[in-house]
């Protein structure tokens, strides 16, 4: 992603809220940007925009908790702060405002508190208004074990052990977010060793189940998954002189790289001494004009 839109409101108040809130502050929008949020289906972004065209996005995040008690990481939360990121707390979504073609233009939220797990709106409580071209949900769940209560813990998750049986209930897995919230990886991960566990339990579950290797770990091949699917690179000629530059359609080079060259690479007006002085006052101002935003 290239730019973003130029108001974003994120709810949420864990790590993966910080994340979406800080990654589109430093990515930025576009200074006359006029794109629907479709035109990346249809062709219409143009990703070369000239990095001078670009601008700080204005960011919100919504919380239910005080800034002290969100359940992100407090540096997490400091360097979003740092950023420029607005963070309103203690407040709940209650309306998303939408203009005639349908579109979200705003989002509604109200003063709140937690009661429990549950947010309860402030009876009589401001409600404010946020303007945003871009809504994103980025809002933790919990579990509902209604009927299940007696496989429940005391937050609301399932316990297990390292083999993801459920302790005391005979033939019972469980795996992902009910057991902890986390990485979807992470639950790709549990799974599949819940998967080999429920395959003992089939086959031969009078066997002791085996103890678990200290690396439990899956790891990604890429040339091997290549093979898999019959597209592994042929064998290079390191005698045949040919131009080895753009070997991007070449069949015999593989890439797997993210080309961060827009932002790790100074571009070539600001390569010259004379330019120094000028890049790290637009720097400074820039760090202002954000903590004055803030």
């Amino acid at each position: 992603m290239k730019y973003t839109a130029p108001k974003i409101v994120c709810v949420g108040g864990g790590d993966t809220s910080i994340d979406v809130v800080s990654v589109s502050r430093r990515i930025g929008t576009l200074a006359d940007y006029n794109e629907n949020g479709e035109d990346s289906a249809t062709g219409k972004i143009t990703h070369d925009a000239e990095p001078e065209n670009k601008v700080p996005c204005e960011v919100t995040l919504t919380s239910l908790f005080p800034l002290d008690q969100m359940t992100a990481a407090e540096h997490e939360v400091q360097d979003a702060l740092i950023e420029g990121v607005t963070i309103l707390t203690e407040v709940m979504p209650s309306e998303i405002v939408v203009d005639e073609n349908g579109r979200a233009i705003g989002l509604k939220v109200v003063e709140a508190v937690m009661e429990g797990n549950v947010p309860k709106a402030v009876e009589g409580g401001k409600e404010t208004l946020i303007e945003a071209d871009l809504i994103v949900s980025a809002i933790g769940q919990f579990g509902d074990l209604e009927g299940v209560e007696e496989f429940g813990n005391d937050r609301n998750a399932i316990d297990a052990d390292n083999f993801y049986q459920v302790p005391g209930k005979e033939g019972h897995f469980v795996a992902g977010d009910i057991v902890r919230p986390h990485l979807l990886t992470t639950a790709i991960g549990q799974a599949s060793i819940a998967a080999e566990t429920i395959n003992h339990y089939l086959v031969n579950k009078e066997e002791k189940l085996h103890k678990r290797p200290k690396v439990d770990k899956h790891h990604f091949d890429l040339l091997d998954k290549l093979k898999e699917y019959e597209l592994a690179p042929v064998s290079y000629d390191e005698g045949k002189e040919e131009d080895l530059r753009g070997t991007d359609s070449d069949n015999y080079a593989v890439h797997n790289y993210d080309d961060r060259s827009e932002h790790e690479i100074v571009s070539s007006s600001e390569l010259f001494l004379g330019h120094f002085e000028k890049v790290i006052v637009l720097n400074v101002q820039k760090m202002c004009q954000a903590k004055m935003k803030f």
